[in-house]
């Protein structure tokens, strides 16, 4: 809902180090291209300052005292000047917007396996649509930054430059009275910069949450129109569009205050040119050539001058997207997540865990929890809601690191092997299988990316999905839909067996596989279930105690600990926890 709070932004880092940090990793990777750009904006730059220059030859030799010979060479000059101009224009566009995308796509992949590489309690505490954000106009702002940086550069000053130097060529005079506009623009330009890093942090992080409610808006459809919240999403919504409304309303204005200061003083330094200008040329100190190149040149050092008054401006909305992007790639992956260590061997598959705890936050979950999961038999973890047990599979899988305390498989503790070959023994169902949007056959290939269409059949008919499947219209190579949104909660578990069977791996993880099903597809999800444990050791968690009687061992749970250990006959007999939520379920089922 609109009440969430959104991500704070990442600590400043100065504008100077930013910059350096994104030319170092950019610049060396793209140095030819950005050296060919450069060369083609000088040269561009150059034509623009002949233009003024020319311009005293145009009125001296073709105006007021016209010169057949000399109107020609002017004529075929400014062709050829304004040829090159815009052929070099044209062709750094084009370098520039080549390079621009390679940078895109790289810092993308980038940013996509940095977050792939974090641990799951790092993607948990994650907002979607700031994700979004960060991957999409982060990432434009990356590219973005750094042709600010290089057309202010490579185009806008040495155009200015160039102009300058034609101004001083003709009046050094009138070349400082243009000139005072500087200062006053950049106490101006320097004020707008501070407050637009402000606004466009603020603007990114609602832009963030305003994707993120679309996001909700889409997966929560079903809970939307059974609650009748949607006027109350509307309105949560129209807050939030509103607010992005205003600050791009704000960055608008801070954007364009510039233009009218340099347009005022612009005016002035002109008025003060023809001033000047018109009393020199009186007394004779000043041709009508001299002062029309001048002037000329003035009027084409205007632009880029607005244009590097608007650069910090400009340049410090986009770092904040550099920001974002770099919040990303400097996050290092959790210890979970480790990649170095040595490769789990699964010998048997015994699972021990001593004196393990575990919090989320400041909530603790388990607490100096110990058991023994034994080798290739069933066991199961039963207790009341919370008490630990999904959190259990987790640091076996190693989806989130215990905070103390050992797990152990064969002996060899999980947290010193690497995640590749811990996760490569493991395979997962749980109570809400995920499925990819791409097709069954993809879906189920998912465990054993290199298995062929046989393989990938077989596993469906030990799954009890491979009838289903031949009803589709294109049988296996059927779009499943977002999250597997066009099959039954049924069929997309089956699925889910069907690629924990390919994945064939020596340990099983079950959460609650069966707990949304109805009775028809529980049974056929539990004949799936049965082939699949065999020969494996087999965690489980059950809501259901009757689907877990048969159980080797059953460990009770109890906020956190370990209360009771046994099998069902065992644990029955002993009238402890187990057996009240055995009676309790009993009765209700009755």
């Amino acid at each position: 809902m609109s009440h969430r709070k959104e991500r704070p932004m990442e600590n400043d880092v100065p504008t100077w180090a930013l910059t350096r940090r994104l030319l170092g990793e950019n610049a060396r990777q793209h140095w030819v291209g950005y050296t060919v750009g450069f060369v083609l904006l000088a040269v561009s730059s150059a034509m623009t300052a002949l233009v003024a220059y020319v311009m005293e030859d145009v009125i001296n030799n073709v105006f007021i005292d016209p010169q057949p010979a000399m109107v020609w060479t002017v004529a075929i000059s400014v062709i050829v000047i304004f040829v090159l101009r815009g052929v070099t224009t044209y062709a750094a566009a084009i370098v520039l917007a080549r390079i621009g995308n390679r940078i895109v796509a790289d810092m993308q992949l980038r940013m996509f396996e940095r977050t792939q590489a974090q641990s799951l309690s790092w993607v948990d505490a994650q907002d979607i649509g700031d994700l979004v954000v960060r991957f999409q106009t982060g990432v434009t702002a990356v590219r973005q930054a750094i042709q600010v940086l290089v057309q202010s550069v490579g185009r806008d000053l040495l155009t200015m430059a160039g102009l300058v130097g034609i101004m001083f060529y003709q009046d050094p005079i009138m070349a400082f009275i243009a000139l005072f506009v500087a200062p006053p623009a950049i106490f101006v330009i320097v004020t707008v910069m501070r407050r637009m890093t402000t606004v466009a942090r603020t603007e990114f992080a609602s832009v963030g949450r305003l994707i993120g409610m679309v996001k909700e808006v889409v997966l929560g459809a079903r809970v939307i129109k059974s609650f009748r919240i949607e006027q109350r999403l509307a309105h949560d919504m129209g807050q939030v569009v509103e607010r992005v409304r205003k600050l791009n309303n704000k960055i608008a204005r801070l954007s364009n205050a510039t233009s009218p200061i340099m347009d005022m003083l612009g005016g002035f330094a002109f008025a003060a040119i023809i001033l000047y200008g018109g009393t020199q040329i009186a007394a004779g100190e000043l041709d009508a050539g001299s002062l029309f190149s001048f002037i000329t040149a003035f009027m084409l050092v205007y632009e880029p001058a607005k244009r590097l008054g608007k650069f910090n401006v400009d340049y410090q909305k986009h770092l904040v997207g550099v920001r974002m992007v770099y919040d990303i790639l400097d996050t290092a992956p959790d210890s979970s997540e480790r990649m170095d260590g040595a490769d789990l061997k699964v010998r048997e598959g015994e699972i021990v865990i001593e004196n393990a705890r575990f919090s989320y936050g400041e909530q603790a979950v388990l607490h100096d929890l110990s058991l023994t999961i034994p080798a290739r038999k069933v066991t199961a973890l039963v207790g009341p809601s919370g008490g630990g047990k999904s959190t259990v599979l987790s640091l076996i899988s190693r989806l989130h690191q215990a905070q103390s305390g050992r797990i152990a498989i064969d002996g060899q503790d999980v947290s010193a092997v690497t995640t590749d070959s811990l996760r490569r023994n493991v395979a997962l169902v749980g109570q809400d299988a995920f499925l990819f949007d791409t097709t069954i056959a993809d879906n189920i290939r998912m465990g054993r990316p290199d298995a062929t269409d046989a393989e990938v059949e077989d596993a469906a008919r030990a799954a009890n999905a491979h009838d289903f499947i031949m009803r589709q219209n294109l049988g296996y190579e059927t779009p499943v839909g977002e999250g597997g949104g066009r099959l039954s909660g049924g069929q997309r578990q089956r699925i889910s067996i069907a690629r924990a069977m390919l994945k064939n791996a020596p340990i099983l993880l079950l959460d609650e596989p069966t707990a949304a099903l109805d009775t028809m597809s529980e049974r056929k999800v539990l004949e799936a279930i049965e082939r699949l444990m065999h020969g494996r050791t087999v965690v489980v968690i059950a809501h259901r105690l009757s689907t877990i009687r048969d159980a080797d061992v059953i460990h009770v749970l109890n906020e956190g600990a370990l209360v009771e250990s046994g099998d069902h006959e065992a644990l029955m007999a002993s009238g402890g926890l187990y057996r009240h939520l055995h009676d309790t379920q009993f009765r209700s089922d009755a």
